[in-house]
């Protein structure tokens, strides 16, 4: 695995430009955000991203290891990839913090995709050979393109200061099949999905992320 601070030593520091946040195939809602952004942080840091293949899972973020604070404290408001992102394996996006923000003006290409508090833009495509999934902190996602997964399984409220902007915009198509983890029930979850894929904490039930990945990358059943 390429750990957050491994990942950010590879990336060129530089201050942000308005060329940054130009991403192609952006909805209004999408343009919006983005200038916002920019315009409240505008001597705020960016990092360019130089790889665009990684043949194994990266993670981006993680709470456990406190990388919103080690972001902050290089004033990084966006990582970013001028083109097309391929990962063979994974990419976690495991901090609940909004910032940074993830900007890939391409085709993004993963295994599974785990979605925390980053929002993110995609200007093309985004393709996974297994899941999406939103956790507790799902945030924004505007997709240029189309959305192809083995599943989409997105958790986003819209943001209280935003209540109009639908969090999850897809310009193109959905080729997934979705579930709405947004508030489901234990007998929606028990009914979507097989056993061995879901958590159980007193009377709740909730979906094991981590089980999905690895039942899908063993090709086991995920869906009822």
């Amino acid at each position: 695995m390429i750990r957050f601070k491994a990942f950010l030593k590879e990336c060129e520091l530089r201050k942000l430009t308005k060329a940054d946040y130009t991403v192609p195939n952006m909805p209004k809602d999408g343009k919006f955000m983005l200038d916002g952004l920019a315009q409240r942080n505008a001597s705020a840091n960016v990092a360019i991203a130089k790889k665009d293949h990684y043949t194994e899972t990266l993670e981006i973020t993680s709470h456990t290891s406190a990388s919103e604070p080690y972001y902050s404290d290089r004033r990084i408001l966006f990582i970013i990839w001028e083109g097309d992102l391929n990962i063979d394996g994974d990419l976690l996006d495991e901090d609940f913090g909004m910032k940074p923000i993830l900007i890939i003006k391409g085709n993004l290409t993963v295994r599974n995709w785990l979605r925390g508090g980053m929002d993110t833009f995609v200007g093309g495509n985004v393709k996974a050979s297994g899941f999406i999934i939103g956790h507790y902190n799902d945030s924004a996602l505007f997709v240029g393109g189309d959305l192809t997964a083995a599943g989409y399984i997105p958790r986003a409220k819209p943001y209280k200061d935003l209540p109009n902007i639908v969090p999850h915009q897809i310009v193109g198509k959905v080729n997934a099949k979705k579930f709405d983890n947004t508030a489901p029930t234990n007998e929606q979850l028990q009914a979507a999905f097989v056993e061995e894929a879901l958590m159980k904490e007193d009377e709740d039930i909730y979906i094991d992320e981590r089980a999905i990945f690895e039942r899908s990358d063993a090709g086991l059943t995920v869906w009822k």
